[in-house]
């Protein structure tokens, strides 16, 4: 661990996508992590949502970390562990920071918080209340303007403000 600040991200959710946030707003969120706190970013993920994270990672200025597919559950549980924040859409590795009393922010859209949000004090979930949200749905069946409105909702200004109060 050679930066004061890791952070690890999930960014995918292989079967349901109306729960995964934008690559581009990943990609800015990276380069704003790196660069304001000197953070070291490492993505976790399946095989399955490598693509997405060689998308997230070409959209970067700065080195991030691409484990998708390479590790073990013990090393996942790891990492996780040394880790001084999850970044995560609603999957696993959300709760399992959450177990290991690692520092979590949990973007929900879809997804219900009320339900599935991480049980852990060191734990905050956005959700957006002035969209739709909460539909459980594994893909939106809004269109046009209104498709992912709940992902959409979520700014990356929302995600800073809360990795300064854990900073």
């Amino acid at each position: 661990k050679d930066s004061k600040f890791l952070v690890v991200i999930c960014p995918g959710v292989r079967h349901a996508p109306s729960h995964e946030w934008f690559s581009d707003r990943f990609a800015q969120l990276n380069d704003i992590l790196i660069e304001k706190y000197k953070s070291k970013i490492i993505y976790i993920g399946t095989e399955k949502e490598k693509d997405l994270i060689n998308n997230i990672i070409s959209q970067t200025k700065n080195k991030v970390i691409n484990t998708a597919g390479k590790l073990s559950l013990q090393e996942l549980f790891a990492l996780i562990k040394s880790a001084d924040l999850l970044i995560s859409v609603d999957t696993g590795p959300m709760h399992i920071a959450a177990a290991l009393k690692t520092p979590v922010i949990a973007l929900f859209g879809a997804g219900n918080p009320e339900i599935w949000h991480p049980y852990s004090k060191k734990a905050i979930s956005i959700i957006k209340n002035n969209v739709c949200n909460s539909c459980m749905k594994l893909n939106c069946p809004r269109k046009g303007e209104k498709e992912k409105e709940c992902m959409k909702a979520i700014q990356i200004e929302d995600i800073l403000a809360l990795v300064g109060k854990i900073k």
